[in-house]
């Protein structure tokens, strides 16, 4: 991670993660450069780090729930100068880390609602004025005969009708304009399940499901036999912290899927006799549809049946010598 932030604040442009691959534990190195890529960079630097004296922390997600690869870290750091502890934060978090996430989300909703409020100020500004309303058609005057019949009445109409026209006209030219928002700093506050949350979410993965597969049933909590000279349990004690681990891993049994699973020597057996049955089946389904063949099988059945009646036959004829002699006697 230190690498691609380091990449980032150097001006280079990463590409957008392609396969899914992406996540905080082992970003996708997307630059462009070869040595960023194939990961050689990291390796020189986990070369040259064991050989400077100073202070390291190696935040690595899956590789330290990794016995193997915790001894491996260990063996690496094996130096005089190096004093090898194990800090593990698992279960209820601590008030200074919640404290700390919440700051975080509280920062991204602030930013999420200045970004709103800055898209619609820009929607209004870009917003065409709407033309003026066209005025409605006078009605035409009345006829010569209805105007003599109404006399006074259809003057007071008239009179009333110049009056309302020049309210509207005033009251257009009055109407003031839109207010505009208030251009300060708007306020957002967590809710109570924000503020419960342990953790805050985030849009790319701590691991990605297809590394998460593979290495769950693994996870363990680090030992003193691994080469540490000390392992504390900052959130919760190691009998809270091994309880929250097998929980969660026998969750993950439950729900994962299992990409490594091999067949056992017992499936592989019957698999074969399966295969040698089904080729002897396909070459009969052959030999069955092909009319030559057909004819040859018809041919080789009824041999097999006029053999057959011959033995019955023969069968018959000394049986029959049997009773006879015994008849005789």
């Amino acid at each position: 991670r230190k690498i691609f932030a380091w990449a980032q604040a150097s001006g280079l442009w990463g590409e957008k993660s392609r396969g899914g691959w992406d996540s905080s534990d082992k970003p996708d190195m997307k630059f462009g450069v070869p040595m960023l890529e194939d990961f050689t960079v990291r390796k020189v630097l986990s070369c040259v780090a064991p050989t400077v004296p100073r202070s390291y922390v190696i935040p690595e997600l899956t590789s330290n729930l990794l016995a193997a690869d915790r001894k491996e870290v260990a063996l690496r750091f094996g130096g005089p100068h190096f004093v090898r502890k194990a800090v593990v934060l698992m279960g209820e978090p601590d008030k200074q880390y919640k404290a700390y996430i919440q700051e975080l989300m509280l920062a991204e909703k602030q930013a999420q609602a200045e970004a709103e409020r800055a898209a619609k100020a820009k929607a209004r500004k870009s917003k065409p004025a709407e033309p003026p309303k066209p005025k409605e058609e006078e009605k035409p005057k009345e006829s010569a005969d209805a105007e003599m019949k109404d006399g006074g009445d259809a003057e007071e109409k008239e009179a009333e009708k110049k009056a309302e026209e020049s309210a509207e006209q005033k009251t257009e030219e009055k109407a003031p304009e839109e207010p505009e928002e208030d251009e300060t700093e708007v306020k957002v506050e967590l809710t109570e399940e924000e503020k419960a949350a342990p953790c805050r979410k985030v849009s790319t993965p701590d691991v990605q499901e297809r590394v998460l597969c593979r290495s769950f049933a693994d996870f363990t909590l680090p030992t003193k036999e691994e080469g540490f000279e000390s392992i504390d349990f900052p959130w919760q004690p190691q009998s809270a912290c091994s309880k929250v681990l097998k929980e969660w891993v026998l969750e993950q049994k439950r729900t994962q899927r299992v990409e490594e699973l091999q067949p056992g020597a017992w499936f592989k057996e019957q698999w074969t006799k399966w295969e040698a049955t089904l080729r002897e089946w396909r070459k009969l389904q052959n030999e069955f549809k092909d009319p030559s063949k057909k004819k040859a099988t018809k041919a080789k059945e009824e041999e097999k049946k006029g053999d057959k009646d011959d033995d019955k036959s023969k069968d018959k004829k000394e049986k029959g010598k049997a009773k006879d002699k015994k008849d005789e006697k």
